[in-house]
């Protein structure tokens, strides 16, 4: 069952949508397994989105994730990510994992050379803060 909501507590809110997600990404890519694995034995059995998506955007910046599997996941999130509608796949993707990563690579790092060009522009307008 997705968590219940309490933003007044400051947790971040998750549906069933973002846990499928999560499923698609590391069904697509095995390689992402033992990263799951960990983040269930770490969360009781849990799957976070929000906090999975962090965990894969560090192991990608430290390259823990082969090139083809980045490449992969970086194409299924890309088609995921709608720019227009702030849905709750694009906000995983946006906070969880782009956030991330603006947050440990920096701007001259080989990783964005890789990156499509949606969630690209969406790093460089969240790390320029234009918005904000």
């Amino acid at each position: 069952a997705p968590q219940s909501l309490d933003t007044n507590r400051g947790q971040i809110v998750m549906s069933e949508i973002q846990v499928a997600f999560v499923g698609k990404v590391v069904f697509e890519n095995p390689t992402l397994r033992p990263l799951l694995a960990d983040h269930l034995n770490a969360n009781q059995g849990e799957i976070f989105p929000y906090a999975f998506m962090s965990e894969l955007a560090k192991c990608i910046s430290e390259g823990g994730v082969d090139s083809e599997s980045t490449k992969s996941m970086l194409a299924l999130m890309e088609s995921s990510f709608d720019t227009q509608n702030d849905d709750d796949v694009s906000n995983l993707i946006a906070v969880g994992f782009v956030e991330s990563l603006v947050a440990l690579l920096p701007e001259t790092s080989s990783i964005w050379k890789i990156v499509p060009p949606n969630i690209r522009e969406f790093a460089r307008a969240w790390r320029n803060q234009e918005w904000r």
